[in-house]
C-alpha cells in the first residue's frame, strides 16, 4: 500500500515539474503535489467515509481551486541556479 500511494505522489509531481518547464525543483514539485493529493483525499474522506457533506465544497470548485493552488506554487518557484 505504501509503495501505491508513494508512486501516485511521485507520478503526479512530475506534472508541475513538466508543466514549469523544470525550473522547478523537485522538491517544491513533490510539496504541491502533496498538497493537491492531500487535499482531494481529505475532502473524499469527509465526503464519503465520515459523511460530512456540508463540510465538502462541490467537486468543480474543489477542483478549480486545486488547480489555481499548484499553478502559484508552479510561478513562484525561482528557477534553479546552475
Amino acid at each position: 500500500m505504501d509503495q501505491l500511494i508513494a508512486s501516485t505522489f511521485e507520478g503526479f509531481a512530475e506534472w508541475p515539474w513538466q508543466a514549469a518547464g523544470q525550473a522547478l525543483s523537485r522538491e517544491r514539485a513533490a510539496t504541491a503535489a502533496s498538497l493537491a493529493l492531500g487535499s482531494l483525499m481529505s475532502s473524499r474522506l469527509l465526503k464519503n467515509v465520515i459523511g460530512a457533506q456540508a463540510l465538502s465544497p462541490p467537486d468543480d470548485e474543489l477542483v478549480s481551486a486545486r488547480v489555481d493552488m499548484v499553478i502559484a506554487l508552479i510561478e513562484v518557484q525561482p528557477a534553479p541556479e546552475n
